[in-house]
């Protein structure tokens, strides 16, 4: 590995480790700007291919991103670590290089380069966009701001006898939930530190910030601004999510996608808002069984985002990324929520998305966990003198670097298992080949000549039904090409064999009460008359699964060397 992937490194910095690493390889990568955000940083985009054996338009291809939330910044950690092993692995580890060889890997490390800048750099936490800064933010009511200093906004306990927290008698550090029953103790209301705009005095009011949620705002069951946190007022209205959309649908040999997201320890699986039962069954299969991949190298479960991931089912989430690959354009398309606490804390796992506060217990496993692996994720509380509302105290937990990311010197570690699941994934997509290309002299100057097409990969074709039943797979075509001397009697010089199955849908034996096998292989047929000397070419393309081809003499064609 070229990189140490030991810190979290702001967008020069970020900027330049990528440049190094295309520079490192020239024969295998390709830096180039997909876009720019808000506030003119370039979105950078990396092709990762073999270009010795063929261009990156011309192979099947995988589509990974990270940092769509501006915190989420071990998103772009991974992302960064994926384009270093692959680079550093290929020629070494067999997988990495058959990817590199057959397939083009593209690559959006950061997405959201403003967000991810303002998390890094600031004292602020939680963002969208750059659109939106924190700091400009709270008009009126709490405005987040750094009180003493200390380059942190963390939380802020105000004594309040209706307040919810208290000491823990276990572990003076923490403050835990105050019993429903208890009374006549010392008690904090806890807000995040700041300081209140146009306070009447009693109240301590939130008013949400405006927040540009670039994972609400593509065209896939969309909702404006009020309807959807974050969505903007019309879909792709943020300039990142157009640039995404954009580099997607730029090149439609995508097979296959890896959204990165924080946190939980999970992987999500389309859809937002439909339950499984409206999906097709055959899709639901090749999902189960990608994920039962992922599952095996990172151990984080594979779930539904709708039937296992939403706190309100009747309020789904819209516009999601994910949503859009795969019910737009039936692309199987994962996002894994990279990093979970609890897990390495030892806490059992109570809800995928958790909304539950964590009981004094828990906390004592955080703290002790905190303590030997990322001692800054917690401060001890600490009085301060507020302006306006007296003694506090300030301190608590930065929640965006133990529960959101993990400690830097835990990334290579969250980003391995999450980069060989890419690996596998993107290693399972369909891929044609010539298996015999051959003629059969009719007379002396009249050939019968044949192609043999098939797929190699795991996925068919044309991916998933919902793409066959979109129209968005493609179908297999053999363009035939001839030299001047040679003459197409009998045949088009365009056949077209349609969806070629992948082996995703044998594995199980063969039982006339399951789904029917499609065809793995196609024939395609010409009449040609031509001398022994005359070159014939096939042409073999699929929007997804690549092209290759092959050119011989009429006389080679009938030695029957047929492998190509």
């Amino acid at each position: 590995m070229k990189l140490s992937h030991d810190r979290y490194l702001p967008y020069d910095e970020y900027t330049v480790a990528l440049q190094d690493l295309v520079d490192s390889s020239p024969g295998l990568a390709q830096l180039e700007s997909a876009g720019q955000s808000f506030r003119e940083r370039e979105i950078w985009a990396v092709t990762l291919t073999n270009r010795a054996t063929g261009s990156p338009e011309s192979k099947p291809g995988f589509y990974i991103d990270g940092n769509n939330h501006g915190e989420e910044v071990i998103t772009s950690s991974v992302t960064l670590y994926t384009v270093d092993y692959l680079l550093s692995e290929y020629g070494q580890d067999p997988d990495v290089t058959r990817l590199l060889d057959t397939r083009v890997v593209y690559v959006l490390p950061r997405v959201n380069p403003d967000g991810a800048e303002i998390c890094l750099t600031t004292p602020y936490r939680t963002v969208g966009t750059g659109r939106y800064h924190p700091a400009d933010e709270y008009p009126t009511g709490l405005h987040l701001e750094d009180l003493d200093g200390d380059g942190e906004i963390r939380q802020m306990a105000i004594p309040d006898p209706r307040g919810e927290w208290c000491r823990s008698s276990a572990e003076p550090r923490l403050l835990v939930l105050r019993e429903p029953w208890e009374a006549d103790g010392q008690y904090y209301r806890m807000l995040p530190e700041g300081m209140l705009r146009d306070w009447d005095g009693v109240g301590l009011p939130i008013v949400p910030p405006r927040h540009g949620n670039l994972n609400r705002q593509f065209p896939v069951n969309w909702e404006p601004e009020g309807g959807e946190y974050g969505s903007g007022d019309f879909p792709l209205n943020e300039p990142e999510a157009m640039a995404m959309a954009r580099f997607v649908l730029s090149h439609p040999n995508i097979t296959g996608a890896q959204a990165y997201h924080s946190h939980g320890g999970i992987i999500l699986r389309p859809s937002g808002f439909r339950r499984d039962a409206e999906l097709p069954a055959a899709d639901l299969d090749i999902y189960r069984a990608l994920g039962a991949v992922g599952t095996e190298v990172t151990g984080y479960p594979l779930i539904s985002t709708y039937e296992d991931f939403t706190p309100n089912m009747r309020s789904p989430r819209h516009g999601m990324f994910t949503d859009w690959l795969y019910d737009r354009m039936g692309i199987p398309a994962f996002a894994s929520e990279v990093w979970d606490v609890e897990t390495e804390a030892g806490i059992p796992k109570q809800q995928f998305f958790s909304t539950r506060p964590h009981n004094e217990a828990e906390q004592i496993r955080f703290l002790a966990w905190a303590d030997e692996h990322s001692p800054r994720a917690h401060q001890d509380w600490r009085e301060f003198e507020h302006p306006q509302l007296g003694t506090v105290l300030l301190g608590g937990w930065d929640p965006y670097f133990i529960h959101r990311n993990p400690p830097p010197s835990l990334i290579a570690k969250v980003a391995l298992p999450n980069t060989l699941f890419t690996v596998r994934h993107a290693l399972a997509s369909p891929l044609l080949n010539i298996r015999e290309f051959k003629a059969r002299p009719v007379s002396a100057d009249l050939h019968i000549v044949q192609a043999q097409v098939e797929n190699l990969g795991y996925l068919a074709t044309n991916l998933t039904d919902q793409a066959r039943n979109l129209g968005k797979g493609g179908d297999v075509t053999v363009e035939l090409e001839l030299d001047r001397d040679c003459e197409l009697l009998m045949g088009q010089s365009v056949v077209t064999l349609g969806d070629l199955a992948g082996r995703e849908e044998r594995r199980m034996p063969y039982d006339p009460w399951r789904r029917p096998w499609g065809e793995s292989a196609g024939l395609a047929e010409w009449l040609v008359r031509g001398p022994d000397t005359g070159r014939i070419t096939v042409q073999v393309r699929s929007a997804k699964a690549g092209s290759c081809s092959a050119t011989k003499t009429l006389a080679d064609l009938q030695i029957g060397d047929s492998n190509q």
